[in-house]
């Protein structure tokens, strides 16, 4: 939103709205106390639907973010970015439901190792 000239009440409360997904799902990711769950693989499945439901808006809004950033924003992320959005949330909405141990280890892997090269990626890359 850097070429935003003036700011409006919608656009301020969607933005706080992105940060409060951010801060919700660290809360539930990271909770205070386990207390009344044992361990955290017993908190992590019992709040697995809102944990995945909490990750699905983060993308939805991130895409939708990036959508009002523009057409030419849209188009310097590529097609890559609209895939791995839609496989992030069908993955996210699978993980809610499914309490199947190697998938979710395997889907938190694979986003997590995503995640680092994307990042890399964009580290070493030089744009002007």
């Amino acid at each position: 939103f850097s070429t935003v000239e003036t700011w409006t009440l919608p656009l301020y409360l969607f933005i706080i709205g992105y940060a409060f997904l951010l801060s919700l799902f660290c809360g539930l990711l990271f909770p205070r106390s386990l207390e009344g769950y044992g361990d955290f693989k017993t908190y992590f499945y019992k709040q697995r639907a809102w944990l995945f439901a909490v990750f699905i808006a983060i993308f939805a809004v991130d895409f939708v973010d990036s959508a009002l950033k523009g057409a030419a924003h849209l188009a310097r992320l590529g097609l890559e970015y609209p895939i791995v959005i839609g496989v992030l949330i069908a993955g996210g909405a699978t993980a809610a439901i499914v309490k199947n141990e190697r998938y979710h280890a395997v889907f938190g892997v694979a986003v997590l190792t995503y995640m680092i090269a994307w990042a890399l990626r964009g580290y070493f890359t030089a744009n002007a």
